[in-house]
């Protein structure tokens, strides 16, 4: 833990108010980021002259939901260290009894949302596929460690002016094998703000995903660098399933296994599809009428491979990456892939010691084994302070 006589107070004016950062004495405020619903962020300088987005998690232990949000984010970027995903270089808890947690994150210049919309331009083909391919990267990374993200969209790809691309924010994510237990079902419920960019199996059913729901984020957010639009903008779940299957086209009955015969979603799918028009040449009219100039053909094809509305013949990750659109980069002999698929399987006992006891029945929320779990993981951390990328 931090000794209190090496930190400091600073007062961070925001657009409304001030917010107040506990953080070493040495370091000085650069600029205020902005506030989301979970933290606040401003920019700092360290005395050794590096700057980090430090995002304060204020009152982390106030709901379990935040407790456990928090801390998977942090044990996740200890252990997945990769060139196309955010980099967290240190967590700052003040004191055993700490109420605020701080993750020091590398500074990046803007994310994909304000890349793609806040431009006078389309972005060009080559930009498209240079985000594309780094952000396959990072989710090839993620699925090597038995990871699947869950709130894939273009605020959480964050871009450097020079062309790097990392996917942030994984306090969603999850381990393709973990237990589910009640505050994941609260996570995904009070989550609507993605609602844009979630797989129709996540709207349409309560099973465990899989690395599928990954990819379908990928594919929106690719019609999103083509168009300057949200392909699929429904106002609400089943309004959102709606627009999926009208711009899908009509689908086959197999292509409905997946949904449960006995639930409701399978009767709803199978009613919008009696009003969908045969093909699937929604995505390429989404395309064509977007203003743009024509569209690169292959990454329209791309983008219907990663969009297949069944998550069993959705483009896998490891296909995206040698797709046509895409074989500029030469996946099969990029270092950056080659260490995506080193990375070992996250170890997700933390997560089940603290949310089931011995029997597998869930537990109730103990601050005092999530203060010790956040210092723990503040020590793995540590121990990885050698090996980071720069």
């Amino acid at each position: 833990m931090e000794s209190e006589a090496l930190l400091r107070t600073f007062s961070v004016p925001t657009k409304t108010s001030k917010i107040n950062f506990v953080l070493p004495r040495s370091w000085r405020l650069a600029q205020w980021l902005g506030s989301g619903a979970y933290a606040n962020v401003a920019a700092f300088r360290t005395d050794m002259g590096k700057e980090y987005a430090v995002k304060k998690v204020e009152r982390v232990f106030d709901h379990p939901i935040l407790a456990l949000r928090t801390l998977r984010e942090v044990r996740l970027l200890a252990h997945l260290q990769h060139p196309n995903l955010l980099h967290l270089h240190q967590l700052i808890l003040n004191g055993s009894d700490f109420k605020d947690a701080y993750l020091c994150l590398e500074r990046m210049e803007g994310d994909l949302h304000v890349l793609i919309h806040e431009s006078k331009n389309y972005l060009s083909d080559h930009q498209v596929q240079c985000v594309l391919y780094q952000m396959l990267r990072g989710l090839l990374c993620l699925r090597c460690a038995h990871v699947i993200h869950r709130d894939l969209k273009p605020r959480n790809v964050l871009v450097r002016a020079g062309g790097q691309v990392k996917i942030g924010d994984l306090g969603m994510a999850r381990g393709i094998d973990s237990e589910e237990d009640g505050h994941d079902a609260m996570m995904l419920t009070e989550y609507v703000v993605t609602r844009h960019y979630r797989a129709p199996e996540v709207v349409l059913t309560a099973s465990r995903y899989t690395y599928a729901v990954d990819m379908w984020s990928a594919g929106c957010i690719l019609g999103e660098m083509l168009t300057r639009r949200c392909i699929f903008e429904g106002k609400d779940s089943l309004d959102q399933v709606r627009k999926i299957l009208g711009t899908l086209g009509f689908q086959k009955p197999e292509d409905f296994d997946w949904i449960p015969d006995c639930s409701p979603a399978k009767k709803f799918v199978q009613m919008c599809n009696k009003s969908a028009q045969a093909g699937n040449e929604g995505i390429r009219e989404i395309v064509s009428s977007s203003g743009t100039q024509p569209s690169n053909a292959l990454a329209v094809d791309l983008m219907v491979e990663m969009l297949r509305l069944d998550p069993s013949r959705r483009l896998a990750v490891d296909e995206a990456l040698e797709h046509g659109y895409l074989s500029a980069f030469n996946a099969a002999e990029d270092q950056d892939v080659a260490d995506a698929r080193a990375v070992s399987q996250m170890d997700w006992s933390f997560d089940k010691a603290l949310c089931f006891d011995r029997t597998g029945q869930p537990k109730s929320f103990e601050v005092n084994a999530f203060r010790l779990a956040f210092h723990e993981a503040k020590g793995q951390l540590r121990g990885n302070v050698q090996t980071s990328p720069a």
